[in-house]
């Protein structure tokens, strides 16, 4: 695995990186279990609803990387080329996202273009420079690229992810009932295909926990015991099978 060390030495790409060598682990499906608790009908999920969701919008997002005629190398050009020909613009942006400093890219469906922020670029290369990785600056494009470019095909190819599931009753009036889609799956299933598109061995979203309890100030020895926590959280109340990941030896 390449280290930064001094003198030049080639970038490492994300393929070869083994997060379980550095950093605490998470499977997809409690990553996924922890994406679906942001959806605003969460509270209103059983547990069937929950195992439902979650292996139908992983499901989903794999499928789709299967369908899609990726790239046939793993340059950045050649993405870039089968993106713009999926009829998709792309848009580096300097600033952040007014929604959040956690937004790194964002797909406006009306101008079918895809938005990648250089500052969430810049906090993925130095939190690999913290731990001596000197990762490939196109790969981390990639990372977002992939990410939102099923959003694209989503809306222009595949059919939105939470069009596939069932809709979650959110009220009752007598007969009458009301039923919303779970608009947090689109995000489950474009997760999934960035993994499966890139050829990562691990699911993209625990980027986004590891930064944030790193923002917080907790230990590596903390956040796996969080995520233990977790792990057996789901296995307790939910009827989901969480694959159980080994940390590999430093």
């Amino acid at each position: 695995m390449t280290r930064i060390h001094k003198g030049s030495s080639p970038p490492l790409r994300l393929t070869a990186l083994s997060f379980a060598r550095t950093w605490p682990t998470l499977d997809e499906v409690s990553l996924a279990y922890m994406e679906l608790e942001q959806d605003s009908y969460f509270s209103l999920f059983s547990s069937a609803d929950i195992t439902t969701y979650i292996d139908r919008s992983l499901h989903y997002g794999k499928q789709a990387a299967q369908k899609i005629a990726l790239p046939t190398s793993s340059g950045l050009d050649e993405l870039l080329n089968v993106v713009l020909r999926s009829g998709a613009a792309v848009r580096f942006d300097d600033g952040t996202s007014s929604q959040s400093h956690w937004v790194r890219a964002q797909y406006k469906p009306k101008e079918k273009q895809i938005v990648i922020y250089r500052s969430s670029l810049e906090q993925l290369r130095q939190f690999f420079a913290r731990a001596h990785f000197n990762v490939s600056p196109d790969d981390l494009i990639a990372l977002h690229l992939y990410h939102e470019w099923f959003h694209h095909l989503e809306v222009t190819r595949l059919g939105r992810t939470d069009r596939s599931l069932p809709k979650i009753i959110v009220h009752k009036w007598g007969p009458f009932k009301q039923r919303a889609y779970v608009e947090r799956t689109r995000e489950i299933a474009a997760h999934a295909f960035t993994q499966h598109a890139l050829g990562i061995s691990w699911y993209p979203s625990l980027l986004d926990h590891l930064l944030h309890y790193e923002e917080k100030g907790w230990s590596n020895g903390r956040i796996r015991e969080h995520f233990q926590q977790i792990r057996t959280q789901i296995e307790a109340h939910y009827a989901l099978i969480v694959p159980k990941i080994e940390e590999e030896p430093s």
